[in-house]
């Protein structure tokens, strides 16, 4: 028994790693910035990536072939890599770094890598024990 729960544990902890950290990093460079409406799209974000990692691992159990795991890696590996070329394209340009702005394009950028880092780690980690 002791074996079978550790070999559920060590997967699903290596996942949990894979997405704290980068959420981490996120989280303390938003924690610098004066804005607020930064930390809300970061919480916002991490709710919707919860809940739609737990409902995709439910229609995967269900349906057993309606959601592809590797269609949904890829695609969140897509979203998560043009979002995160658009966050250091914003937090290394001069403006950007001096004036306090609202931008739409780094909010909508933060909010699409968090959520997609989430659902796809969040899959695979609600998904181990299934």
């Amino acid at each position: 028994m002791l074996q079978t729960f550790l070999l559920q544990f060590i997967p699903a902890m290596e996942e949990g790693l894979t997405l704290g950290v980068p959420l981490a990093i996120l989280l303390v460079l938003l924690r610098r910035m004066p804005l607020d409406i930064y930390k809300n799209k970061f919480r916002t974000a991490l709710k919707w990536g919860f809940w739609l990692s737990i409902f995709l691992v439910a229609v995967r159990v269900g349906t057993r072939n309606a959601v592809s795991r590797e269609l949904l890696e890829g695609m969140a590996t897509f979203i998560t890599l043009i979002g995160e070329i658009v966050i250091l394209w914003r937090l290394f340009s001069p403006k950007f770094n001096q004036v306090e702005v609202k931008d739409k394009a780094f909010s909508m950028a933060i909010a699409a890598t968090v959520a997609a880092l989430f659902l796809y780690h969040g899959f695979e980690i609600w998904l181990l024990p299934v």
